[in-house]
C-alpha cells in the first residue's frame, strides 16, 4: 500500500442525477479535502441493483490510476445490520456498503485488505439512517483522499460479504453464467468474461447464438467479447430484451469454453 496523498476519487451510485444526492456527496469530499479530483463513472445503476455495481465497477476500475479511491453506493440495505467498510485490493481503493458490491476484488485479489469503518472516527455529529453515501462513504473517502491510513477510520476485518452467484460456474466443458444487466444500447451484460471465451455458441432461452468479432459482421442477435470484459448479447441498434424476451437474471450457457 502506497502511503501517499491520493487526491482521485470515484462514484458509481444508484442516485441518478435529478436529485441532488450525487451532488451533495461531492460536496462532502471537497469540504474535507478541496483539491480531491472526482469522476463521476456513472449515476445511473438500476436501483438497488447491486451485481449491476459490482460488474461496472470490475469493468471501470483498472483504467484509473493505482491508489484511486472508488466510492460505490448501491446500497439497498442502508440503516440495517450491513457494515460500511473500506477494500485495498489490486492496487486501489474501495469505499461502500459490506453488501457484495465489492465481490470482484475482493475475489480476485491476492493483497485484498479489508478495514470496517468505526462511525465515532469520522467526527459526523448526525448520521442518516437513509444517507450512508453522504455520511459515512463521503467522508472516508476525502479523509483517504487526505493520505490517511484506513487504520485511522476504522479496523481490520476477515468477514466481508461476496455474491457467490456473480461468478459463472463450469459445467463439463461449459461455462454456465447470467444476464446481471442491459446496457442502454439494449445489449444484455452477462457475467462470463471474456477470458473463459475462446469459440464457440452462447445458449440462451434455447437459442444458440454465434459469437461475432464486431458489431459490424454481426448478423440478427448474436453473442460478442464486450469491451468491458465479459460476454454481451447484442443486436445491432435493437434492444435484445424485447428481440429475445429476456429479464436480468436470464441463464446463458457459452458452450466449447476454452480450457
Amino acid at each position: 500500500m502506497v502511503y501517499k496523498v491520493r487526491s482521485l476519487i470515484t462514484l458509481t451510485t444508484d442516485f441518478g442525477t435529478s436529485d441532488e444526492y450525487a451532488g451533495v456527496m461531492k460536496g462532502v469530499i471537497l469540504s474535507k479535502n478541496p483539491e480531491a479530483k472526482i469522476i463521476d463513472i456513472t449515476h445511473e445503476i438500476e436501483p438497488f441493483n447491486v451485481e449491476q455495481a459490482a460488474i461496472v465497477i470490475e469493468r471501470a476500475y483498472k483504467y484509473f490510476p493505482r491508489n484511486t479511491v472508488h466510492i460505490a453506493v448501491v446500497d439497498p440495505g442502508v440503516g440495517g445490520k450491513r457494515k460500511e467498510i473500506i477494500v485495498y485490493a489490486q492496487g486501489h481503493f474501495f469505499v461502500g456498503p459490506d453488501n457484495g458490491i465489492f465481490s470482484f476484488p475482493l475475489k480476485e485479489s491476492k493483497d485484498v485488505m479489508v478495514w470496517e469503518i468505526e462511525r465515532e472516527r469520522l467526527g459526523i455529529k448526525e448520521i442518516s439512517s437513509t444517507f450512508h453515501g453522504r455520511d459515512i462513504f463521503a467522508p472516508s473517502a476525502a479523509i483517504l483522499g487526505l493520505g490517511n491510513h484506513p487504520s485511522e477510520i476504522g479496523h481490520p476485518t476477515r468477514e466481508f460479504v461476496i455474491i457467490k452467484e456473480l461468478f459463472p460456474v463450469e459445467r463439463g466443458e461449459d461455462i454456465v453464467g447470467r444476464v446481471i444487466y442491459f446496457d442502454r444500447f439494449g445489449n444484455a451484460v452477462t457475467n462470463i468474461p471474456n477470458s473463459s471465451v475462446e469459440e464457440g455458441v452462447l445458449e440462451v432461452m434455447g437459442r444458440l447464438l454465434k459469437f461475432f468479432n464486431c458489431y459490424e459482421e454481426g448478423e440478427g442477435v448474436f453473442a460478442i467479447k464486450g469491451s468491458g470484459g465479459f460476454v454481451e448479447i447484442s443486436s445491432k441498434m435493437e434492444d435484445v430484451r424485447k428481440l429475445l424476451k429476456i429479464e436480468k437474471g436470464c441463464k446463458v450457457i457459452c458452450q466449447k469454453r476454452k480450457r
